[in-house]
Order: structure tokens, then sequence, then C-alpha cells
């Protein structure tokens, strides 16, 4: 059975139509040839020195243009920028973090519900967790390595100068974030210390933080 051919797309104007306007070759070319025609047709004496074929030669030109590489980028969409983390893999600071987060929430490879009936499972992991769900402890552990990477986004966010801290201090926050969440890191009064400069007040304000949010789900 033969192929189906595609439906023709309705057509639609580019995103970057002007700075093909402005920069395409094909587009100077049908420039220069109806500047020359007008020329011809309408100026005194212009016929003696242009012949009338010029600017079909160069209207011509224009599909051969259209082809041709021009050095010019005629995208105007801007490269996404790049996320900073300190969890690289196989990193110090990633160790650290995945061995602190773990020691203190524990490890479940089947899904049970937490102490508010959220269906939680391997290192505390509530989001896309349905009852009856089983990881191995690989899994888990890739798992925790990905929700950490989202919640220092998320963190450093929070922070003024994440890359000022230390990576004991920086990993204890990233573990708090994790334990009550971004939303209520950002609150906290570890945030707000840290970003004044006071490490150790923001360190000392560690248990307090969890403490407020013990019990209630993890808030992004």
């Amino acid at each position: 059975m033969a192929a189906r051919l595609p439906l023709p797309r309705k057509p639609q104007i580019i995103r970057n139509w002007r700075r093909v306007l402005t920069h395409g070759w094909s587009m100077h070319c049908v420039y220069l040839a109806t500047a020359l025609q007008i020329a011809v047709s309408t100026l005194p004496y212009v016929s003696d020195f242009i012949p009338w074929w010029a600017a079909v030669l160069v209207l011509i030109a224009a599909p051969v243009a259209r082809i041709i590489s021009q050095g010019v980028s005629m995208t105007t969409t801007k490269p996404k920028a790049t996320v900073k983390s300190r969890l690289k893999k196989g990193s110090a600071v990633a160790a650290l973090a995945i061995a602190l987060v773990s020691g203190f929430e524990g490890v479940r490879t089947v899904t049970y519900r937490d102490v508010v009936g959220i269906p939680t499972v391997c290192f505390g992991e509530t989001r896309g967790v349905k009852m009856g769900d089983r990881y191995t402890m690989d899994e888990c552990k890739a798992m925790l390595g990905d929700a950490l990477v989202e919640y220092e986004t998320a963190m450093r966010g929070c922070l003024t100068n994440p890359d000022g801290i230390q990576d004991k201090p920086y990993v204890a926050f990233l573990s708090l974030s994790y334990n009550i969440g971004s939303g209520a890191f950002c609150k906290s009064t570890v945030a707000r210390k840290a970003n004044a400069g006071d490490l150790k007040g923001a360190c000392n304000a560690i248990p307090s933080s969890t403490a407020l949010v013990a019990g209630s789900s993890r808030v992004w």
C-alpha cells in the first residue's frame, strides 16, 4: 500500500521574519530588481544605461542566494541558560548530600503511607508515587540524586550567594530543603540568616526549622 502524503500545513508567518527581510540576500536581490525596474520604467534616459533584462537577471539570482549559506544566523531564539549545580555525578558534594539525606530519611523500597497518609517510597519520595510501587536500591538512589538536583535549583533561587557557602553547610541546607520542602526553606530562618552572612546562625536554626514542619507533607 502506498504511503499517504502528509497534508500541507496552513501558511504561517515565521518568527524571525524581520531579520529575513533585512538580512536575507534573496530579499536584497528582490529589492534591487524592483528598484531597477522602477528606474528603467519611470526615469528618463536610465534605459540608455541599464538594459531591460538587468532587473530580470537580478530577480533570477534571488532563489540562488536563498540556498547559499550567508554566515548570518536567521534565528532569534536565545540559548537556554545553564542551571548551575554543585551536585555533579561522582563529586564529593553529591556523595555527601546523598549520604546525609539518606541517613536522615531512611529507605523503604515498597510504597507506604507517611504520617499524614501520603504515598511515600525510597528516601521519602512522594512525587508520582502510588501504593503498590516497588523499587530497587539502585533505583531509589538514582531517584534521590535526581530529586536533590531539583531541590538544589529551588534552594539556590532563595540564596543570594549560594556558591559562597562552604560544602558542608550547603549540603545541610539542601538536606533541610528536601526535608521540609523548597517553599518552607525559602521562608525559613535558615535562609534568612544565610542570606545575611550568618552561616553559623543558619546552621544552628536547622533543628528548629525541621521541628516546625514535623509531621507535615513536603511543599515545593
